[in-house]
């Protein structure tokens, strides 16, 4: 009888670990980081993107995005967005070194360089995702009392890491990945065969590209967020474009 209980509270243990790690992440949203709400952006497009089109088109993503946009009364397109400042976000991507590429280019500086590495060394953790969400928010706290960084790099960050957390809860959601036909299992290991880590790593680098060229003038209109810098739009379009093709990616085996 003492074995069988044994048995039996072991047994209830790794039942109830399992569903702990199969459920969705929570508490990602941080209403500190003025930006918040461009991550919930960010999924509220992905989940049109793939309702409405299950085989898609790596070239069709920005468009089926801006269909997003249209459908929710905005009159901003994150196509052109992004062609607007297409030389810069292709060199960006093409640097070897883009540490090098972003103060070489007066994107960063030296501390902005800093927080960079910082924001893109989680894509390596090993850690479980609410705990990398943790440590989002902590680098989030350091950003917004950073006197040392220029005003317009703390807030690309602020964009990034907001795409970052949202990022992550979506990707590891069994719902969202069901409708892009991903794989479930082990979606909350960091070294799994389809990388949750890549593709939350994908956004903050789109959002990084899509905004550093500061090439959209003006403000912009977006759903969920409201009123924005257009440099901000394009950092969301940028993000948008990165998840969606990495995903389409490590499905079709191109990535």
């Amino acid at each position: 009888m003492k074995k069988f209980k044994t048995f039996v509270t072991l047994s209830l243990t790794i039942f109830l670990s399992f569903l702990s790690s199969a459920q969705e992440v929570k508490n990602y949203g941080n209403m500190k980081n003025p930006f918040d709400k461009i991550g919930q952006l960010h999924n509220d497009a992905l989940d049109y993107i793939i309702e409405r089109n299950s085989k898609i088109d790596v070239k069709e993503i920005l468009s089926l995005a801006d269909e997003y946009l249209k459908a929710n009364n905005s009159k901003h397109s994150f196509k052109n967005s992004i062609e607007a400042n297409s030389e810069t976000v292709d060199a960006y991507y093409k640097s070897g070194d883009k540490v090098n590429f972003l103060l070489n280019g007066n994107f960063l500086s030296n501390q902005g360089a800093l927080v960079y590495v910082k924001i893109m060394n989680l894509k390596t953790s090993k850690e479980n995702p609410a705990n990398v969400i943790n440590k989002i928010k902590e680098i989030e706290g350091e950003i917004i009392y950073n006197k040392n960084l220029k005003e317009k790099e703390r807030q690309l960050f602020l964009v990034a890491t907001s795409v970052y957390r949202y990022s992550i809860a979506y990707w590891t959601n069994p719902k969202n990945t069901s409708k892009w036909g991903i794989p479930n299992s082990n979606m909350h290991n960091m070294q799994s065969k389809f990388s949750w880590g890549d593709l939350a790593g994908s956004d903050v680098e789109g959002a990084i590209a899509g905004g550093i060229g500061g090439a959209f003038g003006g403000s912009v209109t977006l759903p969920v967020v409201g009123t924005v810098a257009g440099w901000v739009a394009g950092a969301a379009g940028g993000a948008i474009g990165g998840s969606a093709a990495n995903a389409i990616g490590q499905l079709t085996g191109w990535w």
